[in-house]
């Protein structure tokens, strides 16, 4: 049986599988020996940062299981803050797959929450700016009451501006977006109800967060507090005049036939990319068809594909 000296130099070879057969061993002859764990455990982060990629995250799992069973001690802080790197690179890899694995990733936080991490870290702060991208999964919203937004930044509160000198929208309000998307997705209106109280606060304390009223407006609706949405968005409506997706939201939740065909008008005609209002033509053009006004509604569903032929010379559907 090779030494523990022996199963790191495997290791630093660029023998893991090797290397981790040999400390398996190891450590069920000797499991309290801490020279041994401490072996094991960058042979292990070596094998989860070969894995942290969402296609063999079966792998990652196993390894990262079999590391938090070893008993490594807290103050080893260099190893679990790669770790969390790691993980952070496999939230990253499944923001990018567009089936995730919800009940998958409950369980990798569940593991996380076993790594002792330092809240004020990069890796830490790494943590969220990754989750956060991970769309359609309502498991966000218990991961971001574990990460806690009292650990946000006053930096964080900020917009940033790139090297073209471009701006872009800073952590926090990222964050409240991602929780405003899963919580619409929640079927609990206590969470919710409590939920739009936050979100108030926020948008009296950052007015420039300009997509929280046009949250909050959505969740009043699902709430079914039909007025209390529609004064919100009006008021919203207001300083955001060309913003298609307000109109096309009030259209949606207005009952009065004559109010929906007055606010999807002014959502198609509001100045956008082509690319960005498809889904939007589709959905008028269905209502204004429903309406006996077939010529217009064929018009607004085929307009997407007359602009597709302009561009790139294919056929327009029949």
């Amino acid at each position: 049986m090779p030494t523990t000296t022996e199963i790191a130099q495997m290791r630093q070879q660029g023998m893991l599988s090797e290397a981790y057969d040999a400390i398996k061993n190891q450590l069920q002859q000797t499991p309290n020996d801490y020279s041994v764990i401490l072996t094991a455990a960058w042979i292990y982060h070596d094998l989860i940062k070969q894995n942290a990629q969402y296609p063999t995250r079966a792998a990652f799992d196993q390894y990262l299981t079999e590391f938090l069973s070893i008993g490594v001690r807290e103050e080893e802080f260099s190893i679990y803050e790669s770790i969390v790197w790691d993980i952070r690179r496999m939230l990253s890899s499944a923001a990018k797959i567009e089936y995730v694995d919800y009940a998958w990733l409950d369980s990798l936080v569940g593991k996380l929450r076993a790594i002792p991490i330092q809240k004020n870290s990069s890796a830490y702060h790494s943590l969220l700016s990754a989750a956060i991208k991970i769309r359609g999964w309502i498991g966000v919203i218990d991961f971001i009451n574990w990460w806690g937004l009292e650990h946000l930044t006053e930096e964080d509160y900020q917009h940033n501006t790139n090297s073209q000198g471009m701006s872009y929208m800073g952590l926090a309000e990222s964050t409240y977006y991602a929780l405003c998307r899963a919580m619409l997705m929640l079927n609990d209106e206590a969470r919710q109800s409590s939920f739009i109280d936050k979100i108030q606060r926020v948008i009296n304390k950052h007015p420039d967060y300009r997509f929280l009223p046009y949250y909050k407006a959505k969740l009043l609706f699902k709430l079914d507090r039909q007025e209390e949405a529609l004064a919100s968005l009006r008021h919203f409506a207001q300083s955001n005049d060309s913003a298609f997706w307000v109109w096309q939201l009030l259209g949606d939740e207005h009952r009065d036939v004559n109010d929906k065909m007055m606010f999807y008008i002014k959502a198609v005609t509001c100045p956008a990319a082509d690319n960005m209002v498809v889904k939007l033509q589709e959905h008028v053009g269905k209502f204004l068809i429903s309406r006996n006004m077939a010529a217009m509604g064929k018009f607004l569903i085929e307009k997407p594909y007359r602009h597709a032929k302009r561009k790139a010379h294919i056929s327009v559907m029949p």
